[in-house]
């Protein structure tokens, strides 16, 4: 099986909780955001997904981001 026949498995056979990077609240990366970055910083999630950082980010009022 290649990554992309992987990728696509997983995304087709488990939902979003039952995979083991599902977190509802990144709390320890918003906190270390939080701490060392400023609403103005330019904030890059890369390979973000399906996670729910960005949408924590903005719920905090951070306005540079990219995923």
């Amino acid at each position: 099986m290649d990554r992309k026949e992987h990728w696509e498995n997983i995304y087709s056979t488990k939902s979003l909780s039952e995979v083991s990077w599902y977190q509802p609240k990144p709390a320890f990366s918003l906190s270390l955001i939080s701490k060392y970055a400023s609403l103005e910083s330019n904030i890059i999630d890369i390979g973000g997904g399906d996670s729910f950082l960005i949408d924590h980010l903005l719920d905090g009022k951070f306005s540079n981001l990219t995923v």
